[in-house]
């Protein structure tokens, strides 16, 4: 048995794919469930630093602080901290033992 660093799962190498050994369960998701959560993880937090650029503009130029689109950064971001913290539910990491921080 290993554990994924990723999820925290024991999982017998080969369960998944004959190519998961336990040298490989220390540098990939242990299964196809784990590698999808991890990735929507990393597009999420590529999302949300790209929307959080895009209010920090916004919010530089006090002209457009009231506009509906910057209401609707406010909204996209947090929607995406949702999304990212129930993934953390999931006790997914992209590394272990990088902490995520919003």
């Amino acid at each position: 048995m290993a554990t994924c660093k990723f999820c925290g799962k024991e999982v017998t190498p080969g369960e998944f794919d004959s190519l998961f050994t336990e040298e490989a369960l220390s540098e990939m998701p242990c299964s196809p469930e784990c590698k999808e959560n991890v990735l929507n993880k990393i597009n999420l937090l590529a999302k949300e630093a790209e929307l959080q650029a895009t209010r920090n503009k916004i919010e530089n130029n006090p002209n457009h602080l009231e506009t509906i689109e910057f209401w609707m950064i406010v909204a996209q971001i947090n929607a995406c901290a949702d999304q990212i913290e129930a993934i953390e539910k999931l006790e997914i990491n992209t590394k272990p033992s990088l902490k995520w921080e919003l």
